[in-house]
């Protein structure tokens, strides 16, 4: 919050970010007219707010084209896909039939939830408040008798989407301050939803886009202290800088003294000794407003980087990998190489990244899968850039001069002509009764069914085979130290014990082991796991380890023929010199880090908070090869752990805050549909696509699950963002230094998961419960379910693919917390074995 004066007039800037500041002379107030075609530069300047159109202010200040639901927008002007009608026989140019049918299912989807808020909207608006006209009747639908005037009409038709996007942003802001205590019955958006048709799904891509993100930088206003009292709360959760026009600074106590409540509540209004002050001291008048840099979330650029060091950048990276590069990777990496010459448009599992300028500077932004096809062709083979190593694309003009895009980018891309209108086309938009307003859910569903796949195709679910490869013995050793008598010819033909009710039986240990359900199933492909039957003597003697390791209190309970953890000679721990274990106790949590004794470029060590899983690398002997082989056989069994740097040890910054969390709202008993299912896994797939995506790897469990089919392992190996320390997490040491990685937040742990905000009483929209695809960590991790026991298993990965075939076969159900917890109880001893086996690992490193 500041006062200042300019031109002898008093304000106060009541929000914003700080770069925001107020034009060097008071703007003059621009009279928009909504008949005629829209000029975009006057919405993307700070001006004083329109009783008309209050909604302008929240315009952003960055072009929305580039992010989900509105990237069918995103063309330049003079490259929209217009296309000559050969069949009039009158030389007409109309934009491509898709292209028409996609814009009109946004438009009217969009127009419908945005006048429906404001049908049941409780707050007092101006009296001239109305909208702006739909992008419909400025013509994009007609044809044209010039490619010229074509362009022109679907570049203002396009530009006319913006304020539309602007109006959805106030009414969202005003739906969730104004509607936190709803009359009974009634929760704005199952009355939105009623009123329109629209599909649960749309409303939640909505609320999702940049129409509904309000961290998203936004134009703003100067207002006059009475005009919007009523708004101004749901106004200040916008980000956008609102200034406060209090009059001449003679005459501003006056006014001041009279200011709505809200502001005199916050602490907004000036006082009495500082209006004194400001006269005595003379107007200030402060400098002309600077170009912010771009807010939204860098995709592996640092700060303050342009290409031609991000390149560099990457290039050192990519030798540092190619060293310790696999003969699979590289054979891998060679062949995507070798693909990629001939420049065709990528794939699904490629991610590709545009550069463009803003404000005078290139950000990195990605490329919407399904608009990559459309822009592939405006970029020649000097401005494509392949890294083979990460499956990426980057396309930019600068890069060289043989695409049909070359030229300088500006902000909002290219704002096009001055001029509205041309010799043959009128600056007037066509008349408000030749457009039709279908009101229905059939927009929205083929709108989602074109993003997301339709509901007549067959729903396909990739799924990569599962790399298990552990006996039974492999893991009662290596994970729990049992130690296989030395006489047995490990044969595997002997049947099974008798099961003894009052003893460890082998089915209980099978369980224990992560192999026991199902096992009818042992031969599916997609699991198959290796031969889980050791001979009867070795099976008699991991029935008995486990039995005393459930009875034992400490490590000296257990027979040392059984367990190698009575070795006194501390073998385990000077077996394995290729690398560095060392451990840390911060906040009551011992946490123990992992690095190659020869770092050769490796700037990020492994941490760890389980002994057992520190046990399982020494017995194995991860690493001892090559570091990144460590690396892999955590990720390999779902094992949860960072990769850390050191940096400040300063406190992280806090979580953006999101009005929406996971995949939206839903009214009480809703039933899903395969749409919402296809919309989930688009969502979280591109999500996981980004770079932040790795943190879900290093998460283990059911989230490193669901994202193993889409990431591959190298974006871990690359080590922490080049954004962590202002993204990731930090971890303090006693030494000072702190321990950054990449980290999930709640919103995202909910997007993978597939969570809902689902409502539990009609009456109070504020009571939801978490409804899921998929169950959340708290759910999973509880350790007392016992299909969770440290790392994942083929009791998992059965449970895992018996979920997606019920999917498959059209069971969409959703579960709450409670309903998982429930449906994922399988024997529970196996949690107690897992937390015994902890515990004595955690006892065996403190003692040596």
């Amino acid at each position: 919050m500041a006062h200042f004066v300019v031109e002898k007039q008093l304000f106060t800037k009541i929000q914003g970010d700080r770069s925001r500041t107020f034009p060097a002379t008071i703007p003059p107030k621009i009279v928009h007219d909504p008949e005629r075609r829209i000029n975009l530069r006057s919405v993307l300047e700070i001006n004083w707010a329109s009783d008309k159109f209050p909604f302008l202010m929240a315009v952003p200040i960055q072009s929305p084209f580039y992010a989900p639901l509105f990237d069918r927008l995103d063309y330049r002007y003079n490259h929209f896909p217009i296309s000559p009608l050969d069949n009039d026989g009158g030389g007409s140019f109309k934009l491509r039939p898709k292209t028409i049918e996609e814009w009109k299912d946004l438009e009217l989807n969009l127009r419908a939830i945005v006048y429906a808020m404001s049908e049941i909207c409780l707050i007092h608006l101006p009296k001239d408040f109305r909208f702006w006209a739909p992008p419909t009747r400025y013509g994009y639908a007609d044809p044209y008798t010039s490619m010229e005037d074509a362009q022109l009409v679907a570049f203002h038709a396009r530009n006319s989407f913006i304020p539309f996007i602007a109006a959805a942003t106030f009414y969202l802001a005003l739906m969730n301050t104004h509607f936190t205590h709803p009359p009974v019955g009634y929760t704005w958006r199952q009355a939105v939803l009623n009123r329109t048709g629209v599909h649960h799904q749309w409303l939640s891509e909505l609320e999702h886009s940049v129409a509904g993100d309000l961290n998203i930088e936004r134009v703003g206003a100067i207002v006059n202290p009475k005009q919007f009292p009523s708004l101004l709360p749901s106004l200040s959760v916008i980000n956008m800088p609102i200034f406060i026009c209090w009059g001449p600074v003679s005459l501003s106590h006056e006014v001041a003294c009279d200011a709505p409540e809200y502001l005199k509540s916050k602490r907004l209004v000036p006082t009495v000794e500082q209006i004194k002050m400001i006269q005595t001291s003379g107007a200030t008048s402060f400098s002309q407003e600077s170009l912010p840099t771009p807010s939204f979330q860098l995709r592996q650029q640092q700060r303050g980087e342009d290409w031609k060091d991000f390149f560099l950048r990457r290039q050192k990276a990519n030798e540092v990998r190619m060293q310790s590069e696999s003969s699979v990777d590289r054979q891998a990496r060679e062949s995507r190489a070798q693909n990629a010459l001939n420049h065709a448009v990528p794939e699904a599992g490629s991610r590709v990244f545009g550069w463009k300028q803003v404000n005078g500077f290139h950000i990195r932004k990605p490329v919407g899968r399904k608009h990559v096809e459309n822009i592939w062709g405006y970029y020649g083979n000097q401005q494509r850039h392949y890294d083979a190593f990460r499956d990426e694309w980057d396309l930019c003009s600068d890069f060289g001069s043989d695409g049909s895009d070359s030229g300088r980018d500006v902000r909002y891309e290219e704002l096009g002509p001055q001029s509205v209108s041309s010799d043959s086309l009128t600056e007037f938009l066509l008349p408000a009764e030749a457009i039709l307003l279908p009101v229905g859910p059939q927009s929205s569903i083929a709108d989602l069914q074109r993003d997301h796949g339709g509901v007549d195709s067959t729903l396909e679910i990739a799924v990569k085979r599962y790399p298990f490869s552990d006996t039974a013995e492999d893991r009662a050793c290596y994970r729990y130290g049992f130690i296989v008598p030395s006489s047995d010819s490990r044969s595997i033909s002997s049947p099974p014990p008798a099961v003894d009710s009052k003893k460890t039986n082998w089915s209980s240990c099978l369980e224990y082991l992560g192999n026991g359900r199902w096992l009818a199933d042992q031969l599916d492909p997609l699991i198959a796991p290796p031969a889980f039957k050791p001979s009867t003597n070795i099976q008699q003697s991991i029935c008995t380890f486990f039995e005393k390791l459930l009875a034992s209190q400490k490590i000296d309970d257990i027979p040392d023929v059984l367990y190698d953890l009575q070795d006194t000679e501390n073998q385990l721990l000077q077996d394995n010199p290729a690398i560095d274990l060392r451990s840390e106790t911060i906040e009551g949590i011992k946490h123990f880090f992992i690095r190659p004794h020869e770092p050769g470029g490796v700037l990020w060590e492994v941490k760890l908070t389980s002994a057992a899983t520190v046990l399982e690398i020494l017995r194995r002997q991860w690493g001892s090869s090559n570091f990144f082989e460590l690396v892999h056989e955590l990720l390999d069994r779902g094992i949860s752990f960072q990769t850390c740097i050191k940096g400040p040890a300063k406190p992280p910054p806090p979580p953006p805050q999101f009005q929406v969390s996971g995949l939206g709202y839903r009214p009480k008993d809703y039933k899903p549909d395969e749409l919402d299912y296809l919309a989930y896994v688009f969502h979280r797939d591109n999500f996981l696509r980004t770079p932040r995506g790795r943190a879900a790897l290093l998460k283990g469990g059911i989230i490193s699950r669901l994202a193993r089919d889409v990431i591959e392992y190298q974006h871990v190996l690359d080590g922490p963002t080049c954004n962590v320390f202002s993204t990731g997490t930090m971890l303090p040491s006693h030494s000072g230094v702190g321990y950054w990685d990449d980290t999930l937040n709640e919103h995202e742990i909910y997007l993978i998961c597939g969570v809902y905000k689902v409502d539990t009483d009609q009456r109070l929209s504020t009571q939801t419960a978490d409804f899921s695809w998929w169950p959340k960590p708290s759910a999973w991790d509880t350790g007392t379910t016992g299909i969770n026991i440290g790392f994942w298993t083929e009791d998992c990965e059965r449970w895992y693919q018996g979920q997606l075939k019920k999917i498959k076969k059209g069971e969409f159900i959703l579960r709450n917390s409670q309903t998982w917890k429930n449906g994922l109880k399988f024997n529970r001893t196996a949690s107690k074995v897992a937390g015994k086996n902890e515990r004595l690992a955690g006892e065996y490193l403190a003692r040596t």
